[in-house]
């Protein structure tokens, strides 16, 4: 997948993927602060299951 062919230069170098993964911080791209209250916290649940995801299939 996309973010597994990101990594892989990093990988290359010998950092293992599981490094890299358990030491990322996901955050949005977009700034909370021009969207609607109920947008920004919609924003954050995604955010949140994605980061939930990663750990489940990742880590």
């Amino acid at each position: 997948d996309r973010l597994e062919e990101t990594m892989a230069q990093f990988t290359r170098e010998g950092i293992s993927f599981q490094q890299l993964a358990s030491k990322s911080l996901l955050t949005p791209s977009c700034s909370l602060s021009t969207l609607t209250e109920e947008a920004a916290e919609h924003t954050l649940v995604m955010l949140n299951e994605l980061s939930n995801l990663m750990i489940t299939r990742y880590l």
